[in-house]
């Protein structure tokens, strides 16, 4: 996934702490415009979600050893300074080497070895749907299916769409599907929504989703046609799944997911950029003002720290923001990525800002 210039969504932008040098055996460089990691002959990207727009970078630990901070130069040098710095928690770098190991031992048949590696990169990032995938396949091919069903079952529920994804066009995981462990990513009701009806429109899951059509468009307003289908956590507004549907097989896999996590039509989208402000049958408000907007259900209220938000929605239990970010895929053009992000009703629990 790629995102505009002044997002990074897997780089956190901090203030730099006091830094050391990189333990040893850890290179940092720039290769084609991304900054790339590179430890015990494996290389890979810092980060999936950073432009190739990189001139030059370096890279150093952090005091106490959990961060590693980013500092260069970018766009030929046009952005610079606290644009161009970023900090990575460690063990999300670590878990990306482990995982790319881990790939390179699936490509080698070495099943236990490959698993060992997916569990490692797992227990660093939990958060991460392609690491328990990856432990998935390794598993069903060292013929270890009872493993694999206690994998589903720890993790099945925090990476439902993915996963879900992954038993539809891998067949590595075919053995997965009829047994019972699968149930636990799928819906109790099959779904009724289908990507063609999602076209400024909204559907949500019983487990906790809404899903809607989102575009990338690479040349600006003569590339508008929708792409792809997010899916997004309603409770934490996390993008979970981006699945593209350009073409005819694509939009039967997205329909066959959508599907499996029971997604039914929720409603249409109002776009709130004249500054209007929006309300529900059940009393919830989306108050604006300007370029602010306030989430308000009885006497609770909740600014909604998302930005380039251009149309909204109600669901059971929150709101869903569909974004707009332009300058996405190239330094100088008019590209523009959508969005869709979520809020749960404000005074829930720990409800997440962004």
């Amino acid at each position: 996934m790629r995102l505009a210039l002044s997002v990074f969504a897997s780089l956190v932008v901090l203030p730099l702490a006091a830094a050391k040098p990189l333990p040893n055996g850890v290179k940092v460089e720039v290769k084609k415009g991304r900054p790339m990691v590179t430890s015990g002959g494996v290389t890979v990207p810092l980060a999936d979600d950073t432009l190739a727009d990189w001139d030059a970078a370096t890279a150093e630990l952090s005091d106490d050893g959990a961060q590693v901070t980013l500092a260069g130069t970018r766009c030929k040098k046009t952005i610079s300074g606290d644009r161009a710095k970023a900090t990575i928690p460690l063990a999300r770098i670590e878990a990306k080497l482990e995982n790319a190991a881990g790939e390179a031992l699936l490509g080698k048949k070495k099943w236990a070895d490959a698993a060992t590696k997916f569990s490692a990169a797992m227990a660093k990032d939990p958060g991460t749907a392609r690491y328990a995938a990856n432990l998935l396949v390794a598993q069903v091919k060292g013929g270890k299916l009872e493993d694999a069903d206690r994998t589903l079952a720890a993790v099945g529920k925090r990476h439902i769409a993915w996963l879900a994804w992954r038993l539809a066009v891998d067949p590595a995981l075919a053995p997965l599907k009829t047994r019972p462990s699968a149930a636990v990513i799928a819906a109790p009701v099959p779904g009724k929504a289908r990507s063609a009806t999602l076209a400024d429109a909204y559907a949500i899951s019983p487990l906790g989703m809404a899903a809607t059509r989102t575009a990338s468009g690479e040349g600006g307003s003569g590339a508008e046609l929708p792409l792809e289908v997010s899916f997004t956590e309603i409770a934490t507004g996390r993008v979970v799944l981006r699945l593209p549907i350009g073409k005819n097989p694509e939009r039967a896999l997205v329909d066959r997911v959508l599907v499996t996590l029971g997604f039914t039509f929720e409603g249409m989208f109002t776009d709130i950029r004249q500054g209007k402000s929006q309300s529900s049958t059940d009393g919830r408000a989306l108050l604006v003002s300007g370029d602010k907007i306030t989430y308000q259900k009885g006497a609770v209220k909740k600014p909604v720290e998302i930005a380039n938000v251009v149309m909204v929605g109600f669901v059971p239990g929150g709101a869903v923001f569909l974004t707009r970010h332009e300058h996405v895929f190239r330094c100088d053009d008019k590209s523009y990525r959508t969005e869709l992000s979520a809020l749960p009703d404000p005074g829930t629990a720990d409800a997440p800002t962004k």
